[in-house]
């Protein structure tokens, strides 16, 4: 009787070891704890490998019979196409679960039987896993560890607390220890035969039981402790630590490599939460956008970029930005426009506004946490790109001008360049922009003319020599004229060949909407404008916006529908409506540089500054940034003299020009060169000792889960309302850690709708308002339907404000620090 009351102990605690470990990754897979489902898997499989365990033959023949099964397997593929293919549809589905698992997608029923699968499979190597560590090699460390790391990496892949199991790992780990230490002993002879390790382990269960459930029972208080300083010096840490140990690694980079569309689709929306982890420090004299990706074919919800290498794409853009009005014959194609505004674009094709319109800077980018090819830079970046350490860096350049390195850069590499700003905020410069249409055509018509007029008056002319030879040398310095702009035409042409095209599926309402927000406007600048100024003011910016419906246009469901989305949604939106009006257009993605910088002129950019945004061509000057997005509106409105004098639009082209002058004397804009950046990081080695210290201390994490399981029994005894008022409690007091809380003056309905805004959450939390409203202050009783609402938002919510607080989540103990 002794014997199997040890054999039976044995059984039963390698048995609750295989349901801790099934449990943890079955709470993965069904996204919840199943117990009963899982304790009968585990059950069944446990216990006939434990059966087979008991003897070496019928060990052996399991093994055997195994690996005749693999071996008949894999014949039967080679021998029969059809059982081939139905092993590989299973090991797909397989794939496609754990897929959608590691995506946080919801599971289709296409994939629904392989969770059965999983778990089998799953049950069975904890199974052998626990036999071979527990029962034949007394490792009781090793699979505590294990299984210890195993419920990091539950709580890591779903944000559920399995504190039942916790509980029977807790339990687990005490009998595993005494059961080691009896053995070690009763080798050595030091226990008596008398007293079995079966009923020792037997009266050890109610001694570890007791304390467990009187730290449950111990009545806490809903709130978390306030140690204000202590969560500040906590946040601090973390926040450098993900900052520091985080990596992003980019070959090429897209918005959806980090998180802001379907990275194997490709298709554009759905709900983003970007992370804060630090990609580059940046140091500049102004805010700016750096280009990661250019994008030219718009299809199916989805933009496609060309990798395909190019040469002087950049150079060709600047040169066409400082020489694109250097040959045109102002005075012949602007002929019935205002001596003012002759003399104007006269100044223009002179170069003489350069300076003002187009002033280069300088800047200095450092790689963070992210390895890759690209080299973020604004746009019109004057080559080369040189190192920190004043070689040139080899690089080589793809359509749309995007420059990629030879080599990956990682944490520490630096390189500088200097690049043209076109003043977006100068009253000259929209201007301007007013008079591109169809610059080059009408440059060379004027100018052919005038060639063809020469070359007659060359021919008839019987006067002097000298007369001849002064009429042959206007004439070469007109071919070469021409020639440039030819060339300049040549390449805008191309430019409206790529930049302009739509696929034939485009909902008609999309151009219709285009032409009615433009009609009645003059040139290409003022329906940019229009678009641009159409989107921000009709549309509303959150992170949260529905996903686009598969039979729906992205760019139609934004414009018509939903009407709200973030950069990816206004930029696509604007890029297509430019293209149905014949305006070149295309889609970029990167970065752009937060409006905090430090003194020193260095702003710091993480991947809550990834955006998108349009660049649209113009002749005569390049390719233009654009901002349709609310937000970002006024983000590179750059002004300089001639837009600083109080709206005074009387103002002359002569006096703008005569104030630039006298802005340029008094050293305005002198700028100086970059020094390199100095990395200024605080040394928290010793604090992080610390947490960590504290943090693998096994007391800390059974104090952690007894205060939760005891709330959670504490709460679920009390009458539905007031489960319903400290369920709300709860949630606000979450939302404060992601930075919601209550203004000055606003109401709780009012902050409902701004959660509701930028969270899709299954129950409006408007609707949650009023339950707790209700209660709270109508003194009503809820339903159970009502109460049932507050449960499922509760955890919901939970779920999205683990997911927000990032690396905080995995503190030990975090119910004390943060309440959650």
């Amino acid at each position: 009787m002794k014997h199997k009351l040890g054999g039976v102990s044995g059984f039963i605690i390698g048995l609750f070891y295989t349901v801790v470990i099934s449990g943890l990754m079955g709470t993965i897979i069904y996204d919840g704890l199943r117990f009963f489902k899982f304790f009968a898997f585990s059950l069944l499989i446990y216990g006939i490998v434990f059966l087979l365990s008991l003897s070496h033959t019928a060990s052996r023949v399991a093994v055997i019979s195994f690996v005749i099964a693999i071996a008949l397997t894999v014949v039967l593929c080679f021998i029969e196409g059809s059982f081939l293919k139905a092993v590989i549809k299973e090991f797909e589905g397989l794939l496609r679960l754990w897929q959608r698992i590691t995506n946080n997608m919801p599971i289709n029923t296409d994939t629904s039987h392989y969770d059965e699968i999983s778990l089998i499979v799953i049950t069975l190597i904890a199974s052998v896993v626990v036999l071979f560590l527990l029962n034949k090699y007394n490792s009781f460390y090793i699979l505590s560890g294990v299984v210890f790391s195993l419920f990091f990496f539950s709580w890591f892949m779903t944000a559920i607390e399995g504190r039942l199991l916790f509980l029977i790992f807790c339990i687990l780990t005490v009998l595993s220890y005494i059961s080691k230490i009896y053995r070690q002993k009763l080798k050595l002879g030091l226990v008596s035969g008398d007293f079995p390790l079966g009923k020792m382990l037997l009266f050890t269960v109610p001694v570890v039981l007791i304390p467990v459930l009187i730290a449950f029972i111990i009545p806490k208080s809903d709130y978390p402790i306030q140690w204000p300083w202590l969560d500040d010096r906590i946040n601090n840490v973390f926040t450098y630590f993900e900052q520091r140990f985080n990596y992003i690694e980019l070959e090429n980079f897209s918005l959806s490599s980090i998180g802001f569309s379907n990275e194997k689709t490709k298709r554009l929306g759905g709900p983003v939460s970007p992370s804060n982890i630090e990609v580059l420090k940046v140091k500049t004299k102004n805010r700016t956008y750096l280009r990661g990706a250019v994008y030219f074919w718009y299809e199916d919800s989805t933009w496609t970029r060309s990798n395909a290498l190019a040469q002087n794409v950049n150079d060709k853009d600047i040169n066409e930005t400082r020489n694109g009005w250097s040959d045109i014959p102002v005075d012949e194609i602007f002929k019935y426009e205002s001596e003012d505004d002759k003399q104007f674009l006269n100044s223009l094709a002179s170069g003489e506004l350069d300076m003002l319109l187009f002033p280069s800077y300088s800047i200095e980018v450092e790689i963070r946490n992210m390895i890759t090819n690209n080299i973020f830079l604004p746009l019109k970046p004057i080559m080369p790109v040189r190192l920190a350490n004043g070689n040139i860096m080899p690089v080589y350049e793809l359509d749309g001008g995007i420059i990629l390195c030879d080599s990956r850069l990682k944490r520490g590499d630096r390189y500088n360049l200097s690049y043209i700003q076109p003043m977006y905020g100068e009253t000259l410069l929209k201007k301007a922009l007013g008079y591109s249409g169809n610059l080059y055509e009408n440059a060379l018509r004027i100018l052919s003319n005038k060639q063809i007029q020469m070359e007659k008056e060359y021919l008839s002319h019987k006067g002097p020599q000298e007369d001849n030879e002064n009429i042959l040398s206007e004439l070469e310095i007109l071919g070469r004229k021409i020639d440039r702009i030819e060339v300049l035409n040549k390449d805008s042409k191309e430019i409206y060949s790529i930049y302009t095209l739509l696929p034939d599926n485009i909902p008609a309402r999309i151009s219709e909407l285009a032409h009615e927000i433009t009609k009645g406007l003059r040139n290409d600048y003022e329906k940019t404008v229009a678009i641009e100024k159409y989107l921000r003011q009709n549309h509303t910016y959150t992170l949260s916006p529905e996903n686009v419906p598969l039979d729906r246009d992205f760019v139609d469901y934004f414009l018509f529908d939903k009407k709200e989305g973030y950069c990816t949604y206004y930029a696509t939106s604007m890029a297509v409506m430019l293209r149905t009006l014949g305006i070149p257009s295309r889609y970029v993605e990167g970065y752009v540089l937060p409006p905090e910088r430090t003194s020193d002129d260095v702003y710091t950019v993480t991947n809550n500054n990834a955006h998108a945004w349009v660049e649209v061509y113009f002749e005569g000057f390049g390719w233009l940034v654009f901002e349709p997005t609310t937000i970002y509106a006024g983000t590179m409105d750059y002004r300089t003299v001639s837009s600083s004098f109080s709206g005074d639009t009387s103002m002359s082209y002569m006096d703008m020009i005569e104030r630039y002058r006298q802005s340029q004397s008094s050293g305005q804009y002198v700028h100086s060169d970059i020094d390199p950046i100095e990395e200024t990081e605080k040394n928290n080695y010793f604090i992080l000792f610390c947490i960590i210290a504290g943090s693998i201390v096994f007391g800390c994490i059974i104090i952690n889960l007894a205060i939760v399981f005891a709330k959670e029994i504490r709460l679920r005894r009390n009458k539905k309302e007031k489960i319903v008022l400290i369920r709300y409690n709860r949630m606000f007091n979450w939302l404060s850690l992601i930075g919601y809380k209550l203004n000055p003056g606003e109401s709780p309905g009012e902050f409902a709708v701004r959660i509701d805004n930028d969270y899709n959450l299954s129950h409006s939390f408007v609707k949650i308002t009023e339950i707790f409203s209700k209660v709270r202050y109508g003194k009503k009783s809820v339903t159970t339907e009502e109460a049932d609402m507050v449960k499922r938002t509760y955890s919901e919510l939970k779920k999205k404000v683990l997911k927000e607080i990032g690396i905080k989540r995995y503190l030990p103990l975090r119910i004390i620090f943060l309440g959650i």
